[in-house]
C-alpha cells in the first residue's frame, strides 16, 4: 500500500505552480517605495494584467504596475510598491499575470533577490527607458507623493542620469508680465510634442505648463513658462525621448523682450507676441508692455530736478510723467559702469524720486548719461548732464519728494551724504576792529538781516565787568552786507572798546566750515549766537566764562527766549522719528531745573576750549552745525544751562519738516565715539 498519499490526503493544496517559477528582484528605490520585476518574452495578443501578493494577499495600493520594452524584443515587467523595502523582504512575494504565477521571493532565503537601481534599467532598449521615465515623473510622482517630496525628485534626477538623458543648456531668456518667462535652448530637429513638462526640482517633482516653439534656422527651441524657471531645477520634455531642459546659469539675468525679439523669425516674434497677448488679458503689467510694443511715440515726460557728485555717487532728483507704466528703470552711467533706480510711480501716473546712486565713477564735471529701461527693454536716451559737486545744501527736488512720497528715503540718503562730505575749509577774509585784548571767551554770530544788532551786542558787552576777556567774531557772505558789517563793526569796536572779527565767505560755504574757520580765531571758549540774539539781562559774561572755563562737558545748551520772555528753544526731543518741543512758549519758570536737550541748534550754545580743539581736529564730518555739535558727545544729550538765558528779537521761520527729518537721520548716525561713519 501507498502510505505516501494517505499521510498527505489532510493538507491544503499549495498553491499551483506548474512550473519553476523566475525570482522576484526587488530593487529599493527611495525610503518608502519599491520595485519587483521579472523579465519574459513578448506575446501577441492584449497586455498582461500584472498583480503581486504579499503573504498572498493582493498588495496594498497605491502600485502601479506596467511593462517595459527590452533591448532584446521581450518585456521587463514592473511593479512599484509604496511600502519600505524592509516590509517586502519580510513576505512571501508572488509576481501574477493574468492569474498565472510568473515570479516569486520567499523571505526565509538565505540571500534576498536584492538589487541596485541601475540593475532595474540593465537591458532596456530606448522605448523602455522613456517609459519607466514618463511613469516615475508623471504619475508615479503624483500617485506616490506620500512617499516624500525630496526622495522622489532624488530618484528622478537618478533615473535620468543613469538613463543619461542629454542635457541641453539654456541660451537666453527673457520674461514679461508677471512672472512669465521664455528660455531659448540649443535645439537641432524639428519641434518636440507639444504636452505637459516635469519640472524636477530638489524637493519635489511638479507639473509645469508649457509651450514649445522650434526655430530650425536659429538652432534654438523656445520654450514658454507660466513661471520663473527653476533656479535649481530643470525641465524635462518628450520630443518623444527624454531631454532635461536645463536652467538659465545662475546670475544670467533675462533680457529685456525688445532685446529677445530682435533677431527671432516672424514666427518666433509672432509666437511670443501672442503669449504677452494672452497674459495682458490677466497682467496690468504684460498689457503696459503691449501697448509700449506697440506705441513708436511713448507717452513719457522726465525732468532732472537736480543731479550732484556726492562721495561714492549721485545725489538725484526727478519727475517722471508716466501714465502707461513704461518705465521700468531710470539708469545713471558713468563710463562702463551704471546703476538702476526703480521710479515710485503713483496712482495719477507721477514719480517725483529723489536719493542716493551709489557710483563711484561719477565725478563732477564728468559726463552722465542717463537712459530711460523700458518694460520691453527699450532705452530712450536722455541729454548728457554733468553733475555738479555737492557742497551740503539742499538739492532741488529732496524735499518735494520726501513731502509726496511720506517716506524718510530722500531724507536718509541726504543725511548719509552730508554725514560724509570731506572737509573744505572755506575761503574767508578776516579783518579786525578794535583792541587785541586778554580776551578768553568769542562771540561766535552771523550778520542777520538786522544790522543794528552789531552796535547792540557790543553795548552789552561793553556794559559787563568781564568786557575786557570777550571778543565778537562775526560770519558773512562776501557782498554788500559784509561790507555794511565791516563799517558797523569798525564803530562798534571804537565806542565800546570791544575786540571785531569780520569773517567773510563764499555764500556756498557750509555752516560747518564757517564754524570751524571762525573757531580757529577763539582766544579760548566761545559762545555760539543766532544773529538775531543777545544777552537777556547783566552778569550773563562772567557766569558763561565761568562756566565754560571749569565745565566737564564739551557742549551746553542755553535758554533762548522770545522778544516777549517765553521759552523760544529748550530741551528738544526726538520722539517716534520726530522732534518734540515740549516747552516752547511757556513761561521760563516752568523749565526743569536741571535737563537736556536732544538738539544744539547753535543759536544759543557754549563750547569749552577742549571742545574747539576737538572741532578742528575732525578730519571730516557733518555739514550741519546740530551734528557738529552732536558729535562731540556721541549723541547723547546735552546739558542745558538755564542760568543767564538770551533773547531772540523778532520772529524764527517756523521748522522745516524736511530739514529735520535729515537732521535726525544724521544724529541716527553717529557712532559711539562721537564720529561720523566713513562711507555713505
Amino acid at each position: 500500500m501507498d502510505m505516501r498519499h494517505q499521510a498527505f490526503a489532510d493538507l491544503a493544496p499549495p498553491l499551483h505552480r506548474p512550473r519553476l517559477l523566475d525570482e522576484a528582484r526587488i530593487v529599493p528605490l527611495c525610503n518608502r517605495l519599491t520595485a519587483l520585476f521579472f523579465d519574459r518574452p513578448a506575446e501577441t495578443g492584449r497586455r498582461a494584467r500584472l498583480t503581486a501578493l504579499l503573504d498572498g494577499r493582493p498588495a496594498p495600493a497605491p502600485c502601479i504596475g506596467t511593462a517595459l520594452a527590452l533591448q532584446s524584443g521581450g518585456l521587463r515587467h514592473l511593479m512599484l510598491l509604496m511600502l519600505p523595502v524592509a516590509e517586502v523582504v519580510g513576505a512571501r512575494i508572488d509576481l501574477v499575470l493574468d492569474g498565472r504565477p510568473e515570479a516569486a521571493a520567499e523571505p526565509d532565503w538565505l540571500q534576498p533577490p536584492l538589487r541596485p537601481l541601475p540593475v532595474l534599467l540593465a537591458g532596456l532598449g530606448p522605448a523602455g527607458r522613456t517609459q519607466i521615465l514618463k511613469l516615475m515623473l508623471t504619475t508615479g510622482a503624483s500617485l506616490f507623493a506620500g512617499a516624500g517630496g525630496p526622495d522622489l525628485a532624488a530618484l528622478g534626477r537618478q533615473l535620468l542620469d543613469l538613463c543619461q538623458v542629454p542635457q541641453v543648456p539654456a541660451q537666453g531668456w527673457t520674461t514679461f508680465g508677471d512672472g512669465a518667462a521664455i528660455v531659448s535652448h540649443r535645439w537641432e530637429g524639428a519641434a518636440p510634442p507639444q504636452g505637459a513638462a516635469m519640472a524636477v526640482l530638489p524637493d519635489r517633482i511638479g507639473r509645469q505648463e508649457t509651450e514649445t516653439l522650434a526655430e530650425p534656422e536659429a538652432g534654438r527651441l523656445h520654450l514658454h513658462l507660466n513661471g520663473r524657471p527653476p533656479e535649481s531645477g530643470e525641465v524635462v520634455i518628450f520630443a518623444p525621448g527624454p531631454v532635461r531642459l536645463m536652467p538659465p546659469p545662475a546670475g544670467d539675468l533675462p533680457q529685456p523682450l525688445a532685446l529677445w525679439l530682435q533677431g527671432r523669425s516672424d514666427a518666433a516674434r509672432g509666437w511670443a507676441l501672442g503669449h504677452v497677448r494672452t497674459a495682458a488679458a490677466r497682467s496690468p503689467a504684460a498689457a503696459a508692455l503691449l501697448r509700449e510694443l506697440r506705441t513708436p511715440d511713448l507717452p513719457i515726460r522726465i525732468d532732472m530736478l537736480s543731479l550732484s557728485a556726492a562721495p561714492g555717487g549721485l545725489l538725484y532728483a526727478f519727475r517722471l510723467e508716466d501714465a502707461e507704466r513704461l518705465v521700468r528703470t531710470i539708469r545713471f552711467q558713468a563710463g562702463s559702469r551704471f546703476v538702476e533706480i526703480a521710479p515710485s510711480v503713483g496712482p495719477d501716473g507721477i514719480a517725483l524720486d529723489a536719493g542716493f546712486a551709489p557710483l563711484a565713477e561719477a565725478t563732477e564735471g564728468e559726463p552722465c548719461q542717463i537712459h530711460l529701461i523700458l518694460g520691453s527693454g527699450r532705452q530712450r536716451h536722455l541729454p548728457e548732464m554733468r553733475p555738479q559737486p555737492y557742497r551740503g545744501g539742499i538739492p532741488d527736488g529732496f524735499a518735494e519728494a520726501w513731502a509726496v512720497a511720506r517716506s524718510d528715503g530722500p531724507a536718509a540718503a541726504l543725511a548719509r551724504v552730508r554725514a560724509v562730505l570731506p572737509r573744505q575749509p572755506a575761503a574767508v577774509r578776516i579783518e579786525r576792529f578794535g583792541p587785541a585784548g586778554q580776551a578768553r571767551l568769542a562771540l561766535i554770530a552771523a550778520v542777520g538781516a538786522n544790522p543794528d544788532l552789531i552796535p547792540a551786542r557790543a553795548a552789552l558787552i561793553g556794559a559787563e565787568p568781564a568786557a575786557h576777556r570777550a571778543e565778537v567774531i562775526l560770519t558773512v557772505p562776501e557782498g554788500p552786507r559784509a561790507e555794511q558789517a565791516r563799517n558797523l563793526a569798525a564803530v562798534a569796536a571804537e565806542v565800546h572798546g570791544t575786540g571785531h572779527h569780520i569773517l567773510s565767505h563764499a555764500a556756498d560755504a557750509t555752516p560747518a566750515e564757517v564754524l570751524r574757520a571762525a573757531l580757529a580765531l577763539c582766544p579760548g571758549a566761545a559762545l555760539l549766537l543766532g544773529p538775531d540774539v543777545l544777552p537777556a539781562m547783566p552778569g550773563w559774561l562772567g557766569s558763561w566764562l565761568d562756566h565754560l572755563l571749569r565745565a566737564e562737558v564739551p557742549v551746553t545748551a542755553g535758554v533762548l527766549l522770545d522778544h516777549d520772555g517765553a521759552v523760544a528753544e529748550a530741551m528738544t526731543t526726538i520722539e517716534t522719528g520726530a522732534i518734540r518741543r515740549p516747552f516752547d512758549g511757556l513761561p521760563p519758570d516752568r523749565l526743569p531745573s536741571t535737563g537736556g536737550t536732544a538738539i544744539v541748534s547753535g543759536s544759543c550754545a557754549g563750547l569749552t576750549p577742549a571742545a574747539i580743539a576737538r572741532i578742528l581736529a575732525m578730519p571730516d564730518g557733518p555739514a550741519d552745525l546740530p551734528l557738529v555739535l552732536a558729535a562731540l558727545t556721541a549723541g547723547a544729550p546735552v546739558t542745558v544751562r538755564a542760568a543767564a538765558p538770551f533773547i531772540r528779537f523778532g520772529c524764527a521761520p517756523p521748522p522745516d519738516p524736511f530739514t529735520e527729518s535729515v537732521l535726525i537721520h544724521g544724529l541716527g548716525l553717529l557712532a559711539p565715539t562721537g564720529t561720523i561713519p566713513e562711507t555713505a
